[in-house]
């Protein structure tokens, strides 16, 4: 009986070979491909790259589908080149078509269908695919039973994601989404955005065809990504730049974030599985890119960063399995007294997810975290969350989702946010744009104005009525402006200290600008701060800024005029206090003392006059018994710290020399005051 098998089988083997090689003799030579053959046989190259050239492919695809649109994988190819674009809701009449034309063309047809409703806001019918696909295809898959689960669980939290979708359509936020215009926009890609805190520069990444070396990646066949500034002058941005060496090099480089005053700029490298780097302006110029220390950068990947107001807490994304969530998790790190980052610390559950989080941004305030996340509630992929940090408690409150039409069912993952809280800058494609993606700023309107939308063109404007919900009011104010030299008003390079005055406590300091003389510092409310300037060769320059923590965002603008170190250069001391109506000084005045201490310690045959000055409440007589008594307070606590009392002559002037009219409250602060003035080198 096997005998009789074997030959049933052989012969049946041999009489399918003769049949086969007589159908070979039989049909003719092939033909030469069609152009359109061609097409998808050259768009199949790209289409099956390593990082998908999806976008040429796309291009040779829909040329071919001019002469063969009714080929149902040329349908459904497109459909997945589009959904790998930036354009993605495009691919739905394709994958509609390859369904048509062919319903078992792939097995995840519905799948893919179900995102595309979703990305273009068809949450009903994307629910529907998603059913399908759940019904059928995953029923019919020979995977383990915990890799189906998981399956079945990512196609449950799409449709999800759509049912949360429609509540957010119903809802959207009051918004003015403004492109930022043609200096900035091009036919290219532009994302990432990173805004200085006073709106003046924002920094991003691009794929342009003027890209350092002018080089593309063969893996997508795109120009690689640079990074470019642009500058805002009287409230229009200025034409973008390339930055150039050494920021940019012949490879990916790409915004990760900046400090609030625009003088770090953090990049990002895809090297040693992608790490963060630092650049420093110097002048008009940028450091090299310094890769970040451990414990910031590792062996995993790291994407994005912030850094508070004061440069001491850095909060960073990685994939680090340590304390890890799930995914990319954010991080903070604080800096130690020998300057190095502490250890990492997770932000948590009520931030991080078992899902991926990126796209950290920390306001100057200290308070207001913006970052992105694919695990809390979203419409689809990244969304955009804001949660805020109680430093008391050392809790973050339930992440809030922006809403529409900032987050969409596409990814929203870089949104950076000025000082102010009113603007966020991030990117988007849209059919009006100028190009693949474009940068736009948004403007959170008032629940009392109607909103006027520059972005989106798929609903009617009267939909957008509502509010994003207890929007915070940033309690921080800016301090910026200028140091230069009194005499020739060049500017200056100068250091700037922040202390808190009731705690005699350092809060920050930075440098100016050394081309420009320009600073920014960010102050949060509710602090009495002292503001400390000092440039070599030059006297110190000191003011109070009292902040209530009442007060909302401000910007105060200043010139800083620094006295060179010659006789007859005198300067007001406003940090020095005294007892209301005495000459007792208060312990707030030390560090103002001690820096008029170190300046003669420096300068050891310098000979001063101390003098105090009083405004025009009460008498003459009484005012000038006053000052007389406070400069010799200042001269006596000099002396006890062993100056000589022949070099400081100390004088009362009483109210003779106001600097301001006494005629309103700042005024009269202000000519109550302690001068010193050089008498001799």
């Amino acid at each position: 009986m096997k005998h009789k098998l074997f030959l049933f089988v052989f012969f049946s083997s041999l009489l399918f070979c003769q049949v086969v090689n007589a159908q070979i003799r039989l049909i003719p030579k092939r033909k030469e491909p069609t152009p359109a053959e061609k097409l998808i046989i050259e768009g199949d190259d790209y289409y099956q790259l390593k990082g998908g050239a999806f976008k040429t492919a796309l291009e040779l695809y829909l040329r071919a589908y001019v002469t063969d649109s009714y080929d149902p994988m040329l349908n459904y190819k497109i459909g997945v080149c589009y959904l790998s674009t930036i354009n993605k809701i495009q691919a739905i009449p394709y994958l509609q078509n390859a369904y048509k034309l062919k319903p078992n063309i792939s097995r995840d047809v519905h799948l893919l269908m179900g995102l595309s409703y979703q990305l273009n806001l068809q949450f009903d019918e994307a629910i529907k695919e998603y059913e399908l696909y759940k019904r059928g295809e995953i029923n019919r898959m020979q995977l383990p039973t915990e890799t189906l689960q998981a399956v079945s669980d990512n196609v449950d939290k799409k449709m999800e994601e759509c049912r949360f979708g429609k509540e957010m359509l119903k809802h959207p936020v009051n918004v003015l989404i403004d492109n930022l215009g043609d200096e900035v926009n091009s036919a290219y890609a532009e994302y990432a955005p990173v805004i200085k805190a006073d709106e003046s520069e924002i920094y991003f990444t691009a794929r342009k065809d003027n890209t350092t070396g002018e080089g593309m990646d063969d893996q997508d066949i795109e120009y690689y990504e640079d990074i470019y500034c642009s500058k805002k002058r009287d409230g229009v941005w200025q034409k973008a730049v390339n930055l150039g060496p050494p920021i940019n090099s012949v490879l990916h480089d790409a915004t990760a974030g900046i400090s609030p005053d625009g003088q770090h700029l953090f990049i990002y490298k895809g090297e040693n599985g992608g790490d963060i780097y630092e650049c420093k302006r110097m002048g008009e110029e940028w450091s090299a890119p310094e890769a970040m220390p451990k414990p910031i950068n590792s062996s995993y990947h790291e994407t994005t960063v912030s850094i508070s107001f004061d440069g001491k807490t850095l909060y960073f994304v990685s994939d680090r399995p340590q304390n890890n969530i799930g995914g990319r998790d954010i991080y903070r790190c604080h800096l130690q007294k020998n300057g190095k980052w502490g250890k990492p610390e997770n932000l948590g559950a009520t931030i991080n997810t078992e899902f991926d989080e990126d796209g950290v941004c920390m306001l100057p305030d200290n308070r207001t975290l913006y970052f992105s996340s694919q695990g809390h509630k979203t419409m689809g992929g990244y969304d955009i969350f804001r949660s805020i940090y109680d430093e008391k408690k050392d809790t973050w409150s339930e992440p809030e989702n922006l809403g529409y039409p900032i987050n969409s069912p596409d990814d929203d993952v870089y949104f950076s946010v000025a000082a102010n809280g009113r603007h966020g800058y991030f990117s988007s494609f849209n059919n009006n744009g100028k190009g693949e993606k474009d940068l736009y700023m948004v403007t959170f309107l008032g629940p009392e104005k109607e909103p006027l939308l520059a972005m989106d063109d798929r609903l009617d404007q009267s939909q957008w009525t509502a509010s994003l919900t207890g929007l915070p009011t940033n309690r921080l104010t800016i301090l910026k402006g200028t140091v230069v030299d009194e005499i020739t008003g060049m500017p200056l390079e100068a250091s700037l200290e922040i202390l808190d005055l009731a705690s005699n406590r350092p809060i920050s300091d930075c440098t100016t600008n050394k081309s420009t003389g320009e600073f920014l510092v960010s102050l949060p409310s509710g602090v009495n701060y002292a503001v400390v300037i000092r440039s070599t060769n030059y006297l110190f320059h000191d003011e109070q800024l009292d902040i209530p923590i009442t007060r909302e965002y401000n910007e105060i603008e200043r010139k800083i005029s620094m006295c060179p170190i010659a006789v007859g250069s005198k300067v007001v001391v406003n940090t020095i206090f005294y007892d209301p109506e005495a000459s007792q000084i208060r312990d707030q005045s030390i560090p103002a003392l001690e820096r008029l201490l170190k300046l003669l310690q420096e300068n050891p045959t310098m000979i001063i006059e101390i003098s105090g000055h009083t405004n025009n409440i009460a008498s003459s007589e009484y005012n000038q018994k006053l000052s007389e008594k406070r400069a010799a307070a200042v001269g006596k606590w000099l002396s006890n710290h062993h100056v000589d009392s022949k070099r400081l002559v100390m004088v009362g002037y009483g109210g003779m020399y106001p600097i301001e009219s006494n005629d309103t409250p700042e005024g009269l602060q202000h000519n109550r005051r302690t001068e010193f003035r050089i008498l001799h080198l």
